[in-house]
């Protein structure tokens, strides 16, 4: 009987860890770069085109602020912009 509690136990713990697998894949590893452009006065600035330069790689994306003067780089990977 002890045996059959055990089996059921290490199914039921197998059963588990496969139903949560998929939520810890998930965790992300890029990141995103957000902000809004001003002027001197505070004024928001829309239509800028922003570069953003990984200096590791060289790589540039560019980004335009928008009718807020908000803009956002996403999916970045780590290191130094």
């Amino acid at each position: 009987m002890r045996g059959i509690q055990c089996f059921r136990a290490i199914v039921i713990l197998f059963v588990l860890v496969l139903a949560f697998a998929p939520f810890v894949s998930a965790q992300r590893t890029a990141g995103e770069i957000r902000g809004k452009v001003v002027d001197a006065s505070a004024a928001l600035i829309p239509g800028v085109s922003l570069p953003a330069k990984d200096l590791a790689t060289g790589e540039t994306r560019q980004a335009i602020s928008n009718g807020v003067g908000s803009f956002v780089f996403p999916n970045l990977l780590p290191g130094v912009y």
